[in-house]
């Protein structure tokens, strides 16, 4: 499993390439634009949320070694 931090450009591009091989969970912080990358995304988990939430992560059962974090100044 691999997650992603933030939805941006990278974020989704990542995503895109990752998701051919490897399970991944994208966390995006703007509920809209969480929505619109889950038609976008099909292959992805996109949870809606802030990545620093330890007790989100816990939640939604993510447990990885590598954490992409992409932000809002890739675009």
């Amino acid at each position: 499993n691999i997650m992603i931090l933030g939805g941006s450009k990278v974020g989704i591009n990542t995503a895109k390439q990752l998701s051919k091989k490897y399970n991944i969970k994208l966390i995006e912080q703007d509920k809209d634009k969480c929505f619109a990358l889950a038609d976008e995304l099909t292959d992805t988990m996109n949870i809606n949320g802030d990545g620093r939430d330890i007790d989100l992560l816990k939640e939604e059962g993510i447990d990885t070694e590598v954490i992409p974090w992409v932000n809002q100044n890739d675009n």
